[in-house]
C-alpha cells in the first residue's frame, strides 16, 4: 500500500498534495487531500488495483461521470475524476462530521424523529437520483455523513459505475457490489435487472437498524446473513423497540419485502408511509422530508414481504378470501353418470369448462390439477373451500349417450355454490348433440353464467375467446381430449408417446384444428426437455406444429404458450420463451402453467428470488400441485435454505405420496448435500421404502451415495447388484453408469483392479453415447471422471472443461452449475487441487447445488481437506 500511496502522490502532485489514508474498503482507499488550486480538503478515493484492472479504467471514468450530473442537497457531490498510474479515482468534499455508523456505534437505536428525518433525507437523494436512472446500489451506515445536521449520501455511483463498467467480470474480482448486512435479495442473488426498489430495500434495513439497533438480519457469515435476506421474515422491530409505531413497523416490512414488485414503487411512497405515523405529542417531520420517506420505505418494504408471502403460503394451510377481493372459483371434476368408457369425455369437458371460465381476468380460478383431485370424493364443500382458499365451488353432472355410428347427445347440468354457507347461486341443465359447436356453446353459455352470477363483468376480448370453436368435427375434438387425458396423467414416456398419437389424429382429421397442433407441440418439446428423444427430428416436429397453429389462429394464447415452451425447452431461449409467455398471459391470466414456465425460465436464468414470486402465485392457483411445491422446494434448495426446502418437499410427499421424486430430492439434496446428515437422508429414504419406491432410479441412486459418503461399502455394492440397469440414473441433471459406482466404491476400498475395471467398463459407454450425441453435456461430464478413474488426465480434463463450454452457467444457472462440479470432481481425482478449489470457489459463490456440508462429508473431496485454500474455503462458506 505505500507503494501505491507513493504513486499517487507523485502522479497526482500538480493538482492534490495527499496528506494521509482515510481507510479502506472492499473496492477502494480514500485518501485525505488538499486540493491546490481550490485550497480546500477533499477526499479522494481510488480503486483497488486487482478491481480496476478487471473493470478497466475507461469505462469506470465514463460511468461515474454520469452521478457527477447530480446536484442534490443531501447527495454528495462528484468534485473531479481521473486516472493515476492505471487506477481510476474520483474526488469528494471532505466532510468531518461523523458517519451514520459513528453514531450508531455509539448510541445504538436514534430518537424516532431522528431517524425519521434521516430517513426522508435519504430518501429525498435516492428520489432525485431514480429520476435520473441513477441507483446507488450500496445503501448502508457508512454512506451516509452528516454536515450541517443533515444527511448526505457519499458514494453515490461507486457501486453502480463499477457493476456498469464490468457486467460479469466483476465475479472475477471477488469483490461483491452492496453490503451484505444491507443487500436487496436481487443483489444477493446478482441479478443484473435491479431498479431503484433495490436500494429502497437497503434504506428500509438502514431504517430499521437505526430503530432496533441491528439491522434486519444479521449471522456469522456472509452467506448466511444472504440466505436471510432470500428467504427468512424480518422480525417485527417493535419487538427490539415496543416504542416504533405499528404503522412504521408494517411500513418496514413492505419495504423488506422479497419481490421488489411487492415493495413501495418510489422513495416518495416510502417515505410518506414512515413519516405519515405520529411520533410523539407535540412532534412533526417536515412535509417535504415526509413524502420523500414514505415512498423510499414503501419500495423496501414490498420487496420484503412478496418473498415472505411466497413462502408462507405454500407452508400454511391456504386462508379463506374475504369477499372484497376478486372471487375465487374452483371447478371441481363434474361426475360421469354415463358409460365408464365416458371418463375421459367428462374429464375433457371439466376441463375445458375450467379453461374458458379461467380467461375471465376477474375471477381467480382454481386449476385444473389441484380441482381433479377431488374427484369421487367424500369431503365437503366447506373443506374443500379452505383447502383451495376458494369463495365459490362449480360442481355438476355430465350424461353422455352414443348410438353405434358415434352420433347422440351429451347432458351437462352445473351448479355453482357459496362455500362460507353452502349457498345455490346458480343450476341449469344443458343438452347438446354430440357436435362440436353445440358443446362449446354449452361451455360459453356455463362461463358466462358464472360470471354473472359472480358479478363480474365479460370485457369484449373475453367474449370473443369464449366464443371460439376449435373445432367443427366430434371426432378430432374426442382424439383432442384423449390426448389432454395422456399428456395429464404423468410425465412418462409411454403415456407422452400416447397423447402425440392422439393429438396427431385429432389434426389429421381436421387439418385446420390450431388447438391441436399447439398441444402436440408442446408434447413434442417436451419428449425432447426430458430426453427422451433428443434428435433434430423431434424439435422440427415441435416447431412446425406450433407453426401451423399460428398460422391458422396467430392470437391464440395456447399456441404462443407452446411457442415459449418450444424456445425454453429446446433451445435455452430464455428472452423469446418469456415473450412467448407473456403473450399468452395476457389471454390466460388464471393459468399457472404460465406462471411456471415463467419461474422455471427465471430460475435458469439466476433469478432465484423472481422465481419464488412467480411459484408462488402458481402454487395459489393450483395448491394441490406436488410438482409446483416440489419446484419450490427446488429454489430453496439452490439458495441454500434447508429448513425451507425441507418443508415444501414435505408437503409435496403429502399432496403426492407415491410419487418418488420429493423423498430422493429431500433426502439428496437437503439431507446430504445442505445439511451433511446420513442419519437424515436414510430415514427419509426408509419411508420411502416402506411405499415401495426403493427401486425407483432416484431412490436407488441416493442409497447408494449415502452408503458411500457414510462409508459402508459392503452394503452400497450390494444395493447396486441388486440394480437391473446398467444405468443407475439419467435425468436432466446426470448420467449415472452403474459402473461408475462400482467403481468409485472399489476405488474407496483400494481393490484397484475392479476399479480400474468398472472405470473402463464406463469408459466403454460413455463413449457409444457420445458418438450417438456428442453435444450431450452430462455424458462428457461422466467420461471424463471415467477418465480420470482411468488416469487419463489430459483426457479427462479435456472432457470436464468441454461438458462447461457446451453448457455454462451463463446459459444454464441450474443444470450449467452441476458441469462445474464435475469438472472439479475431475481436478480432484487427477490431482489438481488449486484448480477444484477454483472451481468450487464459483459455486459456492452463488445459488447452486453445491454446499459445504457435503464437501465435508463427499469422499470425493477428502483429499482436499488438508489443502489451506480449502479450508478456507469452507469457513468462508460455513453457515
Amino acid at each position: 500500500m505505500a507503494d501505491i500511496l507513493d504513486r499517487l502522490k507523485a502522479a497526482l502532485a500538480n493538482r492534490y498534495q495527499i496528506e494521509r489514508e482515510l481507510g479502506s474498503g472492499g473496492m477502494a482507499t480514500v485518501y485525505l487531500a488538499e486540493d491546490l488550486k481550490h485550497r480546500r480538503q477533499v477526499a479522494i478515493k481510488v480503486l483497488k488495483p486487482r478491481l480496476a484492472a478487471a473493470i478497466g479504467p475507461e469505462r469506470f471514468l465514463r460511468e461515474i461521470e454520469i452521478t457527477g450530473q447530480l446536484n442534490h442537497p443531501h447527495i454528495l457531490p462528484l468534485l473531479d475524476s481521473g486516472e493515476a498510474e492505471g487506477l481510476p479515482y474520483y474526488v469528494m468534499p471532505y466532510v468531518e462530521r461523523e458517519s451514520l455508523r459513528e453514531r450508531l456505534e455509539r448510541e445504538k437505536q436514534l430518537p424516532l424523529d431522528d431517524a425519521l428525518r434521516i430517513a426522508a433525507e435519504v430518501a429525498d437523494a435516492l428520489g432525485f437520483a431514480h429520476q435520473h436512472n441513477v441507483l446507488h446500489r450500496d445503501i448502508k451506515p457508512q454512506n451516509i455523513l452528516f454536515e450541517g445536521g443533515h444527511a448526505v449520501v457519499a458514494d453515490f455511483g461507486l457501486a453502480r459505475a463499477i457493476s456498469a463498467a464490468a457486467g460479469d467480470r466483476i465475479t472475477e474480482t471477488g469483490i461483491a457490489v452492496g453490503t451484505p448486512d444491507y443487500m436487496s435479495p436481487e443483489q444477493a442473488t446478482a441479478e443484473r435487472e435491479i431498479d431503484g426498489r433495490s436500494d429502497l430495500y437497503s434504506l428500509a434495513c438502514v431504517v430499521y437498524e437505526m430503530l432496533a439497533g441491528e439491522p434486519p438480519f444479521t449471522g456469522p457469515t456472509v452467506q448466511s446473513v444472504a440466505r436471510q435476506h432470500l428467504s427468512a421474515k424480518p422480525p417485527d422491530v417493535t419487538r427490539l423497540r415496543e416504542a416504533v409505531p405499528e404503522r412504521i413497523s408494517q411500513s418496514l416490512m413492505k419495504a423488506l419485502a422479497k419481490a421488489p414488485a411487492d415493495r413501495f414503487g418510489t422513495a416518495t411512497q416510502f417515505s410518506e408511509a414512515l413519516t405519515g405515523v405520529e411520533t410523539a405529542p407535540g412532534a412533526a417531520v417536515r412535509e417535504k422530508a415526509r413524502r420523500n420517506v414514505i415512498a423510499y420505505a414503501a419500495v423496501a418494504i414490498l420487496a420484503i414481504i412478496g418473498a415472505y408471502t411466497v413462502i408462507s403460503r405454500i407452508v400454511r394451510p391456504p386462508q379463506p378470501v374475504s369477499a372484497a377481493e376478486t372471487p375465487r372459483l374452483a371447478v371441481l371434476p363434474f361426475n360421469n353418470l354415463g358409460s365408464s368408457e365416458d371418463e375421459y369425455f367428462a374429464d375433457g369437458i371439466t376441463e375445458e369448462i375450467t379453461s374458458r371460465i379461467a380467461q375471465i381476468s376477474g375471477l381467480h380460478v382454481i386449476s385444473r390439477t389441484s380441482a381433479i383431485q377431488y374427484k369421487d370424493h367424500d369431503k365437503t364443500l366447506r373443506q374443500i373451500g379452505e383447502e383451495l382458499s376458494v369463495d365459490y365451488v362449480l360442481e355438476g353432472t355430465i350424461r353422455t349417450d352414443r348410438a353405434p355410428d358415434g352420433s347422440g347427445q351429451v347432458r351437462v347440468t352445473p351448479q355453482l355454490i357459496r362455500v362460507s354457507d353452502d349457498g345455490h347461486l346458480w343450476t341449469q341443465g344443458y343438452t347438446a348433440n354430440l357436435v362440436p359447436g353445440e358443446i362449446f356453446g354449452v361451455q360459453v353459455e356455463i362461463a358466462e353464467q358464472v360470471a354473472g352470477a359472480l358479478d363480474v363483468t365479460l370485457l369484449e376480448p373475453e367474449r370473443r375467446r369464449l366464443a371460439a370453436r376449435p373445432t367443427d368435427n366430434m371426432e378430432a375434438y374426442d382424439y383432442y381430449l384423449r390426448g389432454n387425458d395422456y399428456y395429464g396423467r404423468s410425465v412418462a414416456s409411454q403415456d407422452h408417446q400416447i397423447a402425440i398419437q392422439m393429438y396427431q389424429k385429432a389434426v389429421e382429421l381436421d387439418p385446420d384444428f390450431a388447438l391441436g397442433y399447439a398441444r402436440l407441440s408442446r408434447v413434442h418439446s417436451r419428449m425432447w426437455w426430458f430426453f427422451y428423444d433428443r434428435t433434430q427430428e423431434r424439435l422440427a416436429m415441435a416447431r412446425g406444429a406450433v407453426d401451423r397453429a399460428l398460422r391458422l389462429d396467430p392470437d391464440l394464447p395456447e399456441a404462443h404458450e407452446a411457442l415459449g415452451w418450444y424456445h425454453y425447452w429446446g433451445h435455452l431461449d430464455y428472452d423469446r420463451a418469456l415473450a412467448e409467455f407473456a403473450v399468452a398471459q395476457k389471454s390466460q391470466p388464471n393459468s399457472s402453467d404460465l406462471l411456471l414456465g415463467i419461474g422455471s425460465v427465471q430460475r435458469r436464468q439466476g433469478k432465484f428470488v423472481q422465481a419464488l414470486a412467480n411459484f408462488e402465485k402458481a402454487v395459489e392457483l393450483d395448491p394441490r400441485s406436488a410438482a409446483n411445491v416440489g419446484d419450490l422446494a427446488g429454489t430453496h434448495f439452490l439458495l441454500r435454505n434447508p429448513a425451507e426446502a425441507a418443508r415444501y418437499f414435505d408437503r409435496a410427499i403429502f399432496l403426492s405420496p407415491d410419487w418418488a421424486d420429493p423423498y430422493a430430492e429431500k433426502a439428496g439434496w437437503v439431507h446430504l448435500r445442505l445439511e451433511g446428515s446420513t442419519e437424515r437422508a436414510r430415514a427419509v429414504l426408509e419411508e420411502a421404502r416402506s411405499l415401495g419406491l426403493a427401486e425407483h432410479p432416484a431412490i436407488a441412486y441416493t442409497w447408494v451415495l449415502l452408503e458411500i459418503w457414510d462409508g459402508e461399502y459392503r452394503e452400497a455394492l450390494d444395493r447396486l447388484a441388486s440394480v437391473s440397469s446398467g444405468i443407475l440414473l439419467e435425468d436432466q441433471f446426470l448420467y449415472v453408469p452403474k459402473a461408475q459406482l462400482h467403481a468409485q466404491t472399489y476405488g474407496l476400498t483400494r481393490n484397484r483392479q475392479l476399479e480400474r475395471a468398472y472405470y473402463d467398463s464406463t469408459r466403454a459407454i460413455l463413449e457409444a453415447r457420445i458418438q450417438q450425441r456428442p453435444d450431450d453435456e452430462r455424458y462428457r461430464s461422466a467420461l471424463g471422471i471415467a477418465y480420470a478413474g482411468l488416469g487419463r488426465k489430459e483426457d479427462a480434463i479435456r472432457e470436464g472443461e468441454l461438458a462447461v463450454e457446451l453448457l455454462p452457467m451463463s446459459k444454464e444457472a441450474w443444470r450449467g452449475a452441476y458441469r462445474v462440479e464435475d469438472l472439479a470432481r475431475i481436478y480432484a481425482m487427477v490431482g489438481e487441487y488449486d484448480a477444484a478449489i477454483d472451481q468450487l470457489e464459483i459455486l459456492l459463490a452463488v445459488p447452486s447445488p453445491t454446499a459445504v456440508p457435503m464437501l465435508r462429508i463427499d469422499p470425493t473431496w477428502a483429499p482436499l481437506h488438508d489443502h489451506p485454500r480449502f479450508q478456507a474455503l469452507l469457513a468462508k462458506y460455513e453457515n
